[in-house]
């Protein structure tokens, strides 16, 4: 009701916000499609935005479009420092190469992202990355580190309290 209502408030909007309020309330319904289209347009008017990038390439995944995404994170990675080097981008390439069942990739992705949320103690981040290089390990036919890496989640997401993140954890395990 509250995306639905936003939607109907967006009129009064910059076409920058009303894209971006549309683009929210389809995710929030799981229309990953509309979702991408509207966030590649606010990526093509802001070509220098992060977050617009992370949330196209975060929908395309999640709508299976698996060869549309690399596009962008080059894209991302172009960027200007530090946004270049933002984590997120390390943890959609992770989520990228395990849809491929690329997970060498996604291991080494995980480990980058990993490192660098550590160094701006990007929490929850870490946990993520954790969570999914566990999985990473498992597929590359060693449980044993894949079962540190989902322990090292479950520890962090239990310090942090998010309990979603523990049922991540404790599945990965």
């Amino acid at each position: 009701d509250a995306a639905t209502r936003a939607l109907e408030l967006g009129e009064r909007l910059s076409r920058e916000d009303r894209y971006l309020v549309e683009g929210r309330y389809h995710e929030v319904y799981e229309e990953w499609g509309k979702a991408a289209k509207i966030y590649r347009k606010l990526f093509e008017f802001f070509p220098d935005n992060l977050d617009y990038g992370l949330r196209l390439v975060r929908t395309l995944i999640k709508g299976g479009a698996l060869a549309e995404p690399e596009a962008t994170i080059v894209a991302l990675r172009s960027l200007p420092p530090p946004a270049c080097d933002d984590p997120h981008i390390d943890l959609l390439e992770l989520k990228l190469d395990d849809w491929r069942g690329n997970y060498q990739a996604a291991r080494l992705a995980a480990q980058r992202a990993i490192q660098k949320g550590l160094a701006q103690e990007a929490h929850l981040l870490v946990a993520e990355a954790r969570t999914d290089e566990a999985w990473a390990w498992v597929w590359l036919g060693q449980p044993d580190r894949g079962m540190a890496a989902a322990e090292a989640a479950l520890e962090a997401y239990t310090k942090m309290k998010v309990r979603p993140g523990l049922g991540l954890a404790l599945s990965s395990i």
